[in-house]
């Protein structure tokens, strides 16, 4: 073989090895982040997950103070109807009781139902109001 023709092989294999080192670079740093990703992706879910629990909580909590005030006697989810007691339903001001009236319908839909709630006197079982996102607040 000529010098020439060998030196233009020793090039050609210089510039494979460049390549290959290239490639391999490329490969091994395109795992990096996906890892850091996976990673993170970890981090967001237990983030949220730690969110979910605590409104969860938050909610038990209300749930438990409705009830132990007397006001909330009997919730339904399955079919959304909250039973209360009619003196202090009545004795409620109106911002009160949208507000669990909010609450409930919203509590309804996080327990798989949807989130809508029928308000009831619990003494008569007359409805006194119901809530839903799609149409608000109504007194009966």
């Amino acid at each position: 073989m000529k010098t020439v023709d060998k030196k233009i092989l020793i090039g050609f294999g210089v510039v494979m090895l460049v390549g290959i080192i290239a490639v391999v670079a490329t490969l091994q740093s395109a795992s990096a982040p996906s890892q850091q990703s996976s990673e993170k992706d970890r981090e967001t879910a237990e983030y949220w997950d730690a969110v979910r629990s605590r409104r969860q909580l938050q909610a038990e909590e209300r749930l438990a103070t409705l009830r132990s005030t007397g006001m909330l006697r009997r919730l339904d989810v399955d079919a959304n109807q909250a039973h209360v007691d009619p003196a202090l339903w009545r004795g409620s001001n109106i911002e009160t009781k949208q507000g669990i009236a909010r609450f409930l319908a919203e509590h309804c839909g996080q327990q798989g139902s949807t989130a809508q709630i029928e308000i009831y006197d619990w003494m008569s079982g007359r409805r006194l109001a119901r809530y839903s996102r799609a149409f608000g607040w109504r007194t009966d």
